[in-house]
């Protein structure tokens, strides 16, 4: 299963986010059928900020990667967290038709540089898998 994603926000986040993601929030874990998934270990609310995707920016998806985020708007670039095994938001799995969504990507501006900053949709439970 790849984990290849492509989004286009709707315009820039006004939305703080965090320089670092919050300590001891998550765990990767094994999820029959998908590989790995991550998963939160304390409750979060809804709208408040999980996590980073961090990687290698590019212009263009040149890689066969699975770890590849794409956004197109407002600036087109491929986020490459294969070579960050620090960046767990790199295990979120795609929404299936069978799970609805429970985090979505937001892309912010901080001085010079995009992120890529996961938001809870919902109230998220420990133990809760981040789709």
């Amino acid at each position: 299963m790849q984990r290849r994603t492509k989004m286009k926000p709707q315009s820039l986040d006004p939305f703080l986010f965090m320089e670092s993601d919050p300590p001891n929030s998550f765990q990767v874990q094994d999820v029959p059928g998908a590989g790995k998934g991550l998963f939160v270990t304390r409750s979060f609310a809804e709208k408040d900020f999980l996590i980073n995707y961090r990687g290698t920016i590019s212009a263009a998806d040149t890689s066969d990667n699975v770890y590849t985020f794409q956004v197109d708007n407002p600036v087109k670039m491929v986020v490459d967290a294969s070579t960050r095994p620090d960046c767990l938001a790199r295990y979120i799995n795609d929404v299936d038709p069978f799970h609805k969504k429970n985090c979505e990507p937001r892309v912010v501006r901080k001085g010079q540089d995009w992120v890529i900053a996961f938001y809870a949709t919902t109230c998220l439970a420990e133990g809760d898998e981040l789709r």
